[in-house]
């Protein structure tokens, strides 16, 4: 008991004695909420960084994790780094229990990884760069440049915005601070906080898109019902709102405001800027295993990232 008490107040005299800073003279944090914001607060004044996305894969799902990486340089550059495998693969379904019946999901599992990929791309001014390497910066195709679009986006989701786990710290509450904890040789406060994180990537979508004004999220079409043989009905389409693009993601919104997710951070105390985000959410009734949310985001080269047009 007399060590767990000396490490509770090792914790306690590390928030209050190296989250000062260049605060005000007197003003000391005390409590994991204002840590949290300090931090949130740190990384929204970045002008650059670098953020890796890894999403951990069951055993016997892949050889390897899927990770995609990017870097930002403000106000608008950006650098995506998509990795990827190419081998021997094969089928695997499973079947879950729904309300009304039973569903059924199948997907491709890597057996055998023969080679793997980096697909690169650049954002910068007006253009946009692209190629494919086998390892970054190795066995490179040429550059393809094209006229860049409105918005940055590396991947079929809004969950490719590099900004959205900035919007996770934003919407999270109920902090508690759980110690120190040493990542790649850096002492770490490690703090818990609670968010519903389909929330923040379509908030930070609704952010993204309305900056470059943009008011549409999607569209829907429907066609009036024809008998066989007959001509297909007339079609009928209309632009999504942010609302009606928040309506099409329930029931899991309204589940995960009632069972938000974790979300763990790990903050330097010398400048609060975040090494690690960790966020872990459960899976809706009714849904199978293999979409269990569960990824680990690590953040680096704070202000030093320089983003330049492919030569």
């Amino acid at each position: 008991m007399r060590r767990v008490a000396l490490l509770c107040g090792s914790l306690l005299l590390l928030l209050v004695a190296t989250a000062c800073g260049d605060d005000e003279p007197g003003e000391v944090i005390t409590s994991p909420q204002a840590v949290w914001e300090r931090a949130r607060s740190a990384m929204a004044e970045l002008d650059s960084y670098r953020v890796a996305f890894v999403f951990p894969t069951r055993p016997d799902d892949a050889l390897e994790e899927y990770r995609w990486e990017a870097e930002y340089d403000a106000p608008d550059s950006y650098r995506f780094l998509l990795f990827g495998a190419e081998g021997e693969t094969e089928e695997v379904c499973e079947s879950y229990t729904l309300p009304n019946g039973f569903g059924r999901t199948c997907r491709e599992v890597f057996t055998k990884i023969t080679g793997r990929t980096v697909s690169e791309t650049v954002f910068f001014g007006d253009t946009v760069y692209g190629r494919q390497c086998e390892d970054i910066d190795t066995a490179c195709g040429p550059w393809q440049a094209q006229p860049r679009g409105p918005i940055a986006i590396a991947g079929p989701s809004p969950s490719f915005f590099p900004q959205w786990p900035q919007v996770a710290l934003e919407l999270a509450a109920d902090f508690e601070a759980l110690g120190t904890e040493e990542i790649d040789g850096v002492r770490l406060l490690h703090v818990r906080g609670s968010v519903n994180h389909l929330r923040a990537i379509f908030e930070n979508q609704r952010r993204v898109l309305t900056a470059a004004g943009i008011t549409s999220f999607g569209g829907e079409c429907t066609a009036e019902v024809s008998l066989p043989d007959e001509p297909p009905g007339e079609q009928t389409c209309r632009e999504l709102t942010f609302e009606d693009s928040l309506e099409r993601q329930e029931p899991q919104l309204s589940f995960y405001d009632d069972h938000p997710a974790i979300i763990d951070i790990w903050v330097l105390p010398d400048d609060y800027f975040v090494r690690r985000i960790a966020i872990e959410a459960l899976t809706p009734p009714g849904e199978p295993e293999s979409q269990e949310t569960s990824f680990v985001i690590d953040y680096s080269q704070f202000n030093q990232v320089e983003i330049e047009a492919p030569e």
